[in-house]
This record gives structure tokens, sequence and C-alpha cells, in this order.
């Protein structure tokens, strides 16, 4: 009897239990079931209104120039380094200081040259004695030469009368004293026609020995002027004084500096450029020079000469440049460019090859770590690509404001056409599903935030 009264109780108990479980169940059904009835209506969106928008842009090949960054300083076209040329001391300076403007001819400096005129009066005095020790060789020699022929008339005169006494002295009508007085004839004559022969041939050697001589003077005489001339130091050419070194009394020595003249009105940039550009440069290339100093200042100007050998040490090339730097600022349209650029100005200058190319060009943020992000079906897609070279300058016909721009290389996974992402961001990965939108919409979109209401 008391088991069974223990199993009733445990059968209560149980029950009890189960039919709690039950409606606490059903409590929370049922507030489910009001929570969901009462819930708003979710709002529904298109499927890809979940995807991230990117900004992109049409791939296609732009027509450019290949540009070169150079750098150089300015120098003068036209310059001169003016120093003695003779041992004097400096007689007069006129009052012309460092930066003075000159012309040519001008005097600068004006050396002593008593002891140069001195040299000249003696030059002189030779020469008049030697041109007239020439005027009497040559009538010596006219002389000599009329009695060289009556000399010889005279030989042939005792040489006749000694042949004709012999004949009578063979044929014995003559004595041994006339043949021998007729041979003594003939000697004679012989004899003073060797002496006169022989003075006429000394004639040409002194005549030349006093005309070497002549010539000396001469020399020493146009040495004594072109001495007086050096005394006198004048400006070679039209320009500014760069320094002038003009004490009086100082002794100057020849090949001592005294002065340097420039004209800073013709200007020429020797500029450094990498070696491998040689086979894209000509003669004639645009060339934009900024000065460092100043860069809001530019000036244009084009290659007029390139040295023909690299410099092993820096394997760059040298091409000049010449500038007018009394020209405006083209730039900013007045004249404060004039007087920037200056002799020793350091430049830089982009260098725009003569040749114009279809190239890939993208702007500089489309590209990340080597890669492009391309867009298709939806989808990005990174491709490697090769910078040739970079440009910095606006670009209409890209169609975006940059002014950074990176030309591609060659490369076949780069087909015109190609939609590629204008900024690469680093949360981008390949395959991630994304809305393209033309930059074009975003630009619109910004300018005016009240289009999509």
């Amino acid at each position: 009897m008391r088991l069974r009264s223990e199993t009733i109780s445990a059968a209560i108990k149980y029950a009890t239990r189960a039919l709690v479980m039950v409606l606490i169940v059903g409590i929370g059904v049922l507030i489910v079931a009001r929570l969901i009835a009462t819930a708003p209506e979710p709002e529904r969106r298109a499927p890809d209104e979940g995807l991230r928008t990117v900004p992109v842009a049409e791939l296609r090949p732009l027509e450019v120039q290949r540009s070169w960054t150079a750098i150089g300083s300015v120098r003068p076209v036209d310059a001169a380094t003016i120093t003695a040329e003779v041992i004097a001391s400096i007689a007069r300076a006129p009052e012309l200081r460092a930066g003075d403007a000159v012309v040519a001819g001008q005097l600068l400096i004006e050396l002593d040259d008593t002891d140069f005129r001195l040299q000249r009066e003696i030059a002189e005095s030779r020469i008049e004695e030697l041109e007239s020790q020439i005027e009497q060789l040559q009538t010596e020699r006219q002389v000599l030469g009329r009695q060289l022929e009556l000399e010889q008339e005279n030989v042939t005169v005792a040489r006749r009368q000694f042949e004709r006494i012999e004949s009578l002295f063979q044929r014995q009508a003559s004595s041994q004293q006339d043949l021998d007085a007729a041979r003594q004839g003939l000697i004679a004559a012989e004899l003073t026609f060797e002496r006169v022969r022989e003075r006429l041939s000394l004639i040409p050697g002194r005549l030349t020995t006093t005309g070497a001589q002549l010539r000396t003077a001469q020399r020493q005489l146009a040495q004594a002027d072109q001495n007086i001339r050096r005394a006198r130091i004048v400006s070679p050419m039209d320009g500014v004084i760069q320094f002038i070194t003009a004490e009086v009394g100082l002794q100057v020595q020849p090949g001592e500096v005294l002065a340097r003249i420039v004209d800073p009105t013709r200007l020429e940039v020797p500029l450094r450029i990498p070696a491998t550009a040689r086979r894209t440069l000509a003669v004639g290339d645009e060339v934009e020079i900024t000065a460092d100093s100043q860069p809001e200042h530019r000036w244009r100007s084009r290659i007029v000469r390139i040295e023909p050998e690299d410099d092993v040490r820096t394997r760059t090339l040298t091409a000049f440049v010449r500038i007018d730097p009394t020209s405006n600022n083209p730039e900013s349209g007045d004249s404060l460019s004039v007087g920037v650029l200056h002799p020793n100005a350091f430049v830089t200058a982009t260098v725009r090859t003569g040749e114009k190319r279809q190239r890939w060009v993208v702007p500089r943020r489309a590209v990340r770590a080597g890669r492009i992000m391309i867009v298709e079906d939806e989808r990005l897609r990174s491709v490697p690509v090769i910078v040739d070279f970079t440009l910095e300058e606006k670009l209409g016909a890209a169609g975006l404001p940059d002014e950074q721009w990176l030309v591609l290389a060659d490369q076949g996974d780069l087909q015109s056409g190609m939609l590629y992402t204008v900024n690469y961001s680093a949360g981008f990965l390949d395959g991630q599903r994304v809305r393209p939108v033309a930059h074009q919409q975003i630009n619109n979109q910004a300018a005016d935030p009240d289009s999509e209401d």
C-alpha cells in the first residue's frame, strides 16, 4: 500500500513539471509570435546595393611625348677671362668695379709701356741701318757685275796677246822676254778677274745675312708694337665685369688674371640627362627650364647640340640649351623673370622628345606595388604592369584632373576598353565583387549632393 502511494506521488510530480515546461514554452512562442507580428517591414534592397562602389575609367591609348628630367647650372655663352700678356706695372686704372657694364674696346687697365716704346725705337734704328746696308750691297753687286764683265774682256785681250806672241816666238820672230811678258799680263788679268768674281759671289750671302737681320729687327719692331698694344687692356666684348684687379703700381706677369667679363644676355645650360635617353633625344627637342631659386618662373627653349660621348662616371649625357633671360615669363605673363636667371644659377629642366607615340597612360594613384586593378563582370582582377616613365602635366584627353601620370610599357594583358579602378585601395582583393561607376558620375555627385534626392 505504501509503495503504491509513493508511485502516485512521483507521477504527479513529473506531470506538474511537464505542465510548467509546456506553459513556459507556450508563453515564449506567444511572445515571439507577437514580436514577429508587430515587427516593422524590412527595407527591400536590390541584390547589388550591398556591393562596394568604385570609380573606374576606360583604358585607352593616348598620344604622349617621352619626357626626361634633367639638372644643370647656367653659364654665359660669351665670357672672357682677361690676363696680362707682358711684364709691366699698372700705370692707370679707370674707376671700374664688379657689376659695371662695359663695351667692346673700352679701356680696363693701362700698363706702363715705356720700355716697349724704347724697344720700338731701337728696332726702328736697326731696321734703317740694315736697309741701308742692303742698298749698299745691291749697289756693290751692280758695280762688281760690270767690273767682272770688263775683267772678262781684259782676260780675253791678254790671252789673244799671249797667243800672238807665242806664235811669233815659235817662228823665232819674238824673244823669250816678250813671251814671258805676255804670259805675265794674262796671269795678272785672270787674277784680277777671279778677285772680282770672288767679291761678287760673296754679295748674295751678305745680302741673305743682312736680310735675316732685317727680318729679325722687323719682328722685334712688331713685338714692340704688340707689347705697346697689350699694355692697353681693353674689354673684348660687351658685358658686365665679374671681377677686376687693378692697383696702380702693381707689377703683373704674363698669364696673371686681371678681370673677367660676362654677357648675361646670352645664357647656356648644359643639362645632365640619363644616358638611356640618347636614342630618343634630338637637336630641336623642347625643353622647359625652372629656376630652383624661384620655381614660379619658367623658360621654354630647345636643344641646340648634344655631346657625342657619355660620362661614364655619372652615366649621363650632356645636352645644351640656349636661353634668353630677358624674355618675359610665359607662365605668369609679367616681366618678373627678368634678371632671375643668371650665370651659375641651378636649374631643373623637363625635356620632351619630339617623337609622339600611342601609349597606355594611367594616373599614378591607379597603380599600387606594380599592379593595376581591372574590373571584369563586376569583379576585380589585378594585373602586373611595368612603368616606362612618368609624366607631370594635365592630360585633357584622359578625362581625369590628375597631373601625375604613369606611362606603361606595352603588355599583352592590357587591352583598349578595359575598365580600371582610378584609386587602387589597399582593401581591394582579386575576385572581389564591386559596383563600377564611371568617375565622371562620382565627380558630378560630389559637386551636386542633392542630385540623388
